[in-house]
């Protein structure tokens, strides 16, 4: 059995559309997009602690330096799992990140509308076998450094049939919420130091002030800021607010700017505000939208 010494779960947080169009709730209902996200009560740092002390893996090689496996499953509103089921398992490691699932404690369930609700959540995990995570924010400390990690960005083009920019990055996840007519893609950096949300609506005009107002409210809520700036010569506005897990400061910069028909959003997420604000410009001058 090899040693594992390091283990990172990324917590997707997505593109989220903050002015709520929902006013009934469904009891019985799984919502994917919610006001407040459904966490750990012991906190992120303590869910990786315990998550790693009970994770065993054999008979993996020698070759292997990284495990990856992304899963699925309800919050129920008491907080416990269900649904459990494993999407992306390149390793064969399906069963015991489900049994090691079961036994961590309930979480915090969602919160939609002042009520508790049942939710889905993508984790994504990589588990680092034998090599340590080289770090960006190593290479961010000089100016040479900072060059290359500019130029690394521009490696990898991701193209989807909407839009396409370039990126370090892969995608993870990607939704349609028909309810609120809104595509949702999810992207994350191959060491999980930065992730993107990109989401798509098509939009009302004549209801496009409530829309930016209910945006407004909800940073404002997490106590961010908010602004009215130029992208590709047209008006566009740009939130940036902080939201820590317990642990961990994450800092979140999106740009929402209309596109024809769509209501766009670009999100960037990271630990790191110099890797956020580095991955937040490059992707605003590489990103097209073909649609």
């Amino acid at each position: 059995m090899k040693n594992i010494f390091l283990i990172i779960f990324s917590f997707f947080i997505g593109f989220q559309v903050i002015a709520q169009e929902e006013s009934v709730l469904d009891d019985d209902k799984v919502y994917s997009l919610v006001q407040q996200k459904a966490s750990p009560k012991e906190g992120v740092k303590k869910f990786y602690e315990n998550f790693i002390s009970e994770f065993k893996v054999a008979d993996i090689s020698n070759e292997t330096n990284e495990i990856k496996v992304r899963m699925k499953f309800v919050v129920e509103k008491d907080g416990s799992f269900s649904n459990i089921e494993v999407i992306d398992d390149k390793n064969g490691v399906k069963n015991e990140a489900i049994r090691v699932l079961t036994t961590m404690p309930a979480w915090n369930a969602a919160q939609h509308n002042g009520k508790l609700v049942r939710s889905s959540f993508v984790l994504p995990i990589n588990i680092k076998v034998k090599s340590k995570i080289s770090s960006d924010e190593d290479s961010l400390k000089t100016t040479e450094g900072v060059a290359k990690y500019l130029d690394s960005l521009g490696t990898h083009k991701i193209i989807s049939n909407s839009f396409e920019f370039f990126c370090n990055c892969n995608l993870i996840q990607s939704k349609t919420h028909e309810s609120t007519n809104m595509e949702e893609f999810s992207y994350a950096a191959s060491d999980n130091s930065v992730f993107y949300s990109i989401g798509l609506k098509t939009v009302n005009t004549d209801k496009l002030e409530s829309f930016y107002n209910g945006i407004k409210e909800g940073v404002e809520k997490q106590k961010g800021t908010y602004k009215e700036v130029k992208y590709n010569d047209k008006k566009a506005f740009e939130t940036f607010f902080s939201v820590s897990d317990g642990s961990t400061l994450f800092y979140y910069k999106t740009i929402y700017f209309i596109e024809g028909k769509y209501f766009v959003g670009l999100n960037v997420i990271s630990s790191n505000t110099q890797i956020m604000n580095s991955n937040y410009e490059h992707l605003l001058k590489t990103f097209k939208l073909k649609i």
